[in-house]
């Protein structure tokens, strides 16, 4: 019988690694000319998931103190720069064109 230390490692190794499997460096759309309006639809949808993410951390008795919580909060932020910088990058017309994962 596994302990409980043991059962949560393997548990969160089975969430990472999901997290992981979702993630492929081959896009379906390879091949494709990149579809802008589409992209930026799928951003905003990432955006409000990260904001309504937010919002759950804010309700957190001590959102702020833990440093577990507090690691959330810095991911979030900074993928939510990710996504503006990446919009900056769409709108100055870097990924016009054929998607080639190879580019």
């Amino acid at each position: 019988m596994k302990s409980f230390k043991e059962f949560r490692k393997n548990k969160i190794e089975e969430k990472v690694d999901g997290y992981r499997s979702s993630y492929k460096s081959v896009s379906k759309y390879n091949g494709k000319e990149f579809n802008r309006k589409l992209e930026f639809k799928t951003l905003d949808k990432i955006q409000k998931a990260l904001e309504v993410a937010d919002k759950h951390h804010q309700n957190l008795q001590y959102p702020y103190v833990v440093d577990t919580v507090t690691r959330l909060w810095d991911h979030l932020a900074k993928a939510s720069v990710g996504i503006i910088e990446y919009k900056r990058n769409i709108e100055a017309g870097k990924y016009d064109g054929v998607i080639d994962k190879d580019d």
